[in-house]
């Protein structure tokens, strides 16, 4: 029979006593900790005390029950899967959260519905309303051709719409500024959730080190990361650090996801920094990371170590490497398609060279010669024309436009809280900075990016090799696209309505006009001609070789000036009292340039050098031989009202030159092309409000199915705390029940 040992009894009953006490403690601080954000669940790990070998003096009766309960640790109740799930959505809802904020606040611009003098609401931005109120003042000079009056009123409803959509143009701007503060400041934000997050981890370490598990610092270091996650959408990963032969250390790795190669975040006690630059390296559209080799690219970014005083890269530096892993001076090329290839210091890690007489190694040797795609071609890189074949990540030097660059973003290198940077595996500093192109980010940072930058149908088609969705995206630039465009049509048409082109009403010699004397009428000194021209300057002919005409938006402003001041008007146009009713500003007649920002009443109309066109039919002589003018026709009003009704191509490259857009992006009405804006911006605001919600369910779901594992419940609690109340009573029983025992044994048997 089983025999009850001495001490080993006492053991058992002690160890049982401890681990009861030590679990109601856990109990207590989880009942403490039930609304403390982002406290996880503890749990007191207790394990049965394993019995080794055998007691000396066994008989085949005894049996061999245990000794007892050891704690082994405390740990967490947390759900990885349901982490990473709960951060995706984060990342998810954290960008349509700041989508819908954005166009929200365009929606207070361009959204027509309920506005007007229909809807009873007088506010900015009711264009589709004055634009209706422009085409009644002309209907009335139409019914009172010549009156100074109906000119009048004609002009002030259109003095008004220019403002109207100056205003909206402006509104825009300060819609986009705003937005540009948010990024700023969010970009801050994360800076600050890095730091924060080396810091716990650094602590979290030293801790490690000391054998503690720091669980309270990781409930704080979850919070923050789980923050960080409606920024940015990363990747948690824990592995062991090795210290040194016999210690090892949980290393907490942030990476953004997507990425080959994973672009880290923070590394241990390392962390990077996210960087707005003023400008920075503009993304190559040619380039293919598939095709590239790696060795063309650490050579571009400086990468690799200085040995003897020469640069070499990292391909480099291992095909240097002996067989003892040291680098060593000379070496045959072996490794990564390199063989046999004479090796040559970089002078300069710079691209391009600035000095083409001091070219340095920057060659692809993993670029496909096109006559045997299984040979490796080697294509020098001295210039940038030779850039896009050697599919280079970025240009250095070109900064590309403005406005995208300012919003480009970057990554500092890894450094911990003192500066230091991280080190590679031979000892090296990696001072890397990273490039952010179009489609690495995800998340708020994204969402904000994209709206701040993203054309949709105006994108060139550089900008759809970087991101093939990118006409699918519509941010603040789409929309100013798209007023500058309406603004820029809808003065051209009504412009070049209310003139003739000047070789129909001036005087010629061939194709020049000339003065009273006879003389060219010149400007810069330059004849001005009724020719049209191409881009190189030449004469340009229909297919009969007749010359081509220029339409009045082909002449100069400086042009019109200078046939206005001559005076030399053909007899049958004497009324003649047409020009430039729209400018892209108050004080000139320049119909160049104009946007929805600028677009203003010309100074000629406004002080009465011009009044609307209201014929284009000449004066003409009768039989008695007696000059009858035309002046009381409104043919050419009835023209100008039936473009308001009239459909018409809306052609992106109007407005962007590089657009990739096909022959129009909208056909229709002026009024159809207004409200074509609204309902893209309602259809664009549906879309992203019903991800939104969506979003927020599934996030709300998975917070609470992590908290059903991680949170704390009363219920749970107090069902745990009687449980080892309890044991705790009955250990304390165990022991007492020994000692009696053990004091009958010891006590009352006779000697």
């Amino acid at each position: 029979m089983a025999t009850i040992g001495t001490f080993s009894s006492f053991t058992t009953a002690r160890l049982a006593i401890y681990a009861s006490q030590a679990s109601l403690n856990v109990t207590g601080n989880n009942i403490a900790n039930i609304n403390t954000k982002g406290y996880t669940r503890q749990r007191m790990d207790l394990v049965s005390l394993n019995s080794t070998g055998q007691p000396k003096y066994k008989n085949n009766t005894h049996s061999d029950i245990g000794y007892g309960v050891l704690c082994r640790d405390v740990t967490q109740l947390r759900d990885p899967y349901l982490d990473i799930r709960f951060r995706d959505e984060q990342t998810e809802l954290g960008s349509f959260t700041a989508e819908q904020k954005a166009l929200q606040a365009l929606q207070s611009i361009y959204d027509e519905v309920a506005k007007g003098e229909n809807g009873g609401v007088k506010d900015v931005g009711i264009i589709e309303d004055q634009l209706g109120q422009v085409f009644d003042m002309l209907d009335g000079l139409n019914q009172r051709v010549g009156t100074e009056e109906y000119d009048s009123q004609l002009r002030a409803a259109c003095k008004t719409l220019c403002q109207l959509l100056n205003s909206a143009a402006k509104r825009t701007e300060t819609v986009r500024d705003n937005q540009a503060n948010l990024l700023r400041e969010d970009v801050g934000a994360v800076n600050d959730l890095l730091h924060n997050i080396r810091g716990l981890s650094e602590q979290i370490r030293a801790q490690g080190i000391a054998g503690d598990s720091a669980l309270e610092l990781r409930d704080s270091r979850n919070v923050l990361i789980d923050e960080l996650s409606k920024y940015l959408k990363i990747d948690v990963t824990y592995t062991d650090e090795k210290l040194d032969q016999f210690t090892t250390v949980e290393k907490m790795t942030i990476t953004l996801s997507d990425t080959q190669p994973p672009i880290k975040l923070v590394d241990g006690i390392y962390a990077t920094q996210l960087l707005m630059p003023e400008e920075i390296a503009e993304p190559n559209p040619e380039y293919d990371e598939k095709l590239a080799s790696s060795y063309m690219y650490e050579a571009r970014e400086g990468k690799g170590v200085s040995i003897d005083g020469k640069w070499y890269t990292n391909i480099e530096r291992e095909a240097l490497l002996d067989a003892n892993g040291n680098a060593t001076k000379n070496a045959d090329f072996g490794k990564d398609g390199i063989k046999n290839y004479l090796h040559r210091p970089m002078a300069n890690p710079d691209f391009p060279d600035k000095d083409p007489n001091n070219p340095y190694m920057m060659e692809n040797p993993n670029y496909p010669n096109p006559a045997n795609p299984n040979e490796a071609q080697y294509i020098p890189t001295n210039d940038l024309s030779q850039a896009a074949a050697n599919k280079v990540p970025s240009f250095s030097t070109a900064k590309g436009d403005e406005d995208d660059n300012v919003y480009l973003l970057q990554l500092d290198a890894l450094k911990d809280r003192n500066g230091r940077f991280m080190r590679d595996e031979y000892g090296q500093e990696i001072r890397e900075i990273t490039d952010l192109n179009d489609v690495t980010l995800h998340g708020s940072i994204q969402a904000l990016r994209e709206f701040l930058t993203e054309e949709g149908e105006f994108c060139s088609a550089d900008e759809l090799k970087l991101d093939p969705d990118a006409a699918k995206k519509r941010g603040v630039r789409y929309y100013q696209h798209v007023l500058d465009n309406w603004a820029q049509t809808f003065a051209r048409e009504l412009n070049k309505a209310n003139q003739m082109p000047p070789s129909t009403i001036y005087k010629m010699n061939g194709m020049n006009f000339e003065d009273e004397a006879g003389n060219p009428i010149k400007v810069d000194g330059v004849p001005i001609s009724a020719q049209k021209v191409d881009k190189d300057g030449n004469p340009v002919t229909d297919a009969n070789g007749a010359p081509v005409m220029k339409e009045p938006s082909d002449y100069t402003a400086a042009e019109l000036d200078a046939l206005r001041a001559s005076g030399q008007l053909k007899r049958e146009y004497a009324y003649y009292e047409g020009g430039v009713i729209f400018s892209s500003n108050g004080n000139s007649n320049d119909p160049t340039g104009i946007t929805a920002r600028n677009i203003s009443v010309s100074n000629a109309w406004a002080t009465g050098a011009v009044r609307i066109l209201n014929t284009t039919k000449p004066d003409y002589v009768d039989a008695d031989g007696n000059v009858q003018t035309s002046t009381t026709a409104s043919d050419n009003i009835q023209h100008m009202l039936a473009l308001f009704k009239a459909d018409r191509e809306f052609i992106a490259q109007d407005t962007v030159a590089d657009s990739q857009a096909g022959r129009y992006f909208f056909k229709g009405s002026f009024q159809e092309m207004y409200t074509n804006i609204s309902g893209t911006l309602a259809s664009d605001s549906q879309y992203t409000n019903k991800m939104y919600e969506a979003y927020t369910l599934t996030s709300l779901d998975l917070d609470n199915q992590r908290s059903s594992v991680s949170g704390v419940d009363l219920n749970e609690e107090a069902t745990s705390m009687m449980q080892f109340s309890k044991s705790y009573s009955a250990a304390c029983r165990l022991l007492t029940t020994i000692d009696s025992m053990l004091d009958k044994l010891i006590n009352g048997t006779a000697i």
